[in-house]
């Protein structure tokens, strides 16, 4: 197998939630080398990635990216190359956090920080790392998970989420997805909102409302399994190229683009 036939993905927050689903659902495709990026290699999590089945001629790297910690992934962009990889194809930058919210006046400034450290900075120093071994695919792809909690325009038309903090830091994201696809023609760069993904993010949104649960949500369609929102999302990026995606954010749902 060959570099050029091997198609490389990395997914960041692959541990849990619609990240290791991600991983699982790569793993069962053909000829792909998946990376994995985890914050504790060590961790039980981490460790049973590689429990997971994969498909023939298909490989599984583990290498630590906490997001909280900017200079990780320049480490394990050092560490990749060590290992003998040569080019990444498509970058997930999936790794997120979101805290139960509170009003805008209410809400602790670290809290604040915290989300803008994983949720923006997070994926800008996970591109500068990996920008060279972008380069080298003939298909490079950036993608980085947002919210439609970040439109301003359809602030008034979506439920009364209190998650200022974590919809400020993905306003930045989309920006900076936005910037890169001015900066960057070479690569297709977009942000995709997966949906309403039975995930700890995805009660953390929910418990902001008050009243309803994750289930309600589920069971009248207006929330997703993770493995449906990580197969749309998938089946989108497989999709995407630069002249149709770059700068921009998509819903998985119906593929159309969430405006600012």
């Amino acid at each position: 197998m060959t570099s050029d036939t091997l198609r490389t993905i990395l997914v960041t927050g692959a541990t849990r939630g619609i990240g290791r689903t991600f991983v699982a659902i790569l793993l069962q495709q053909t000829n792909v080398r998946v990376i994995a990026a985890v914050r504790h290699l060590q961790s039980a999590d981490a460790k049973s990635l590689s429990g997971l089945p994969r498909a023939s001629g298909t490989t599984l790297l583990l290498v630590k990216i906490d997001s909280s910690h900017r200079l990780d992934a320049q480490a394990a962009f050092a560490s990749l190359k060590r290992d003998g990889v040569e080019k990444i194809d498509t970058i997930i930058a999936n790794a997120g956090i979101a805290h139960e919210g509170a009003e805008v006046s209410e809400t602790d400034l670290d809290v604040v920080a915290q989300q803008m450290e994983v949720n923006l900075i997070g994926p800008w120093a996970l591109f500068k790392a990996f920008k060279g071994l972008l380069h080298t695919s003939t298909v490079p792809k950036f993608v980085a998970l947002s919210t439609e909690v970040a439109s301003l325009t359809l602030r008034d038309s979506l439920p009364p989420v209190k998650l200022s903090a974590y919809g400020a830091s993905k306003v930045a994201l989309n920006y900076l997805v936005n910037r890169l696809a001015a900066e960057e023609p070479w690569l297709t760069c977009f942000a995709i909102h997966p949906g309403v993904v039975n995930t700890a993010l995805g009660d953390t949104a929910i418990k902001s409302l008050g009243g309803i649960t994750m289930d309600n949500l589920l069971q009248d369609g207006r929330a997703v399994t993770k493995e449906e929102a990580a197969q749309r999302v998938l089946d989108f990026i497989e999709k995407a190229d630069q002249e149709t995606t770059s700068g921009l954010v998509f819903n998985s749902s119906d593929g159309k683009v969430i405006p600012w």
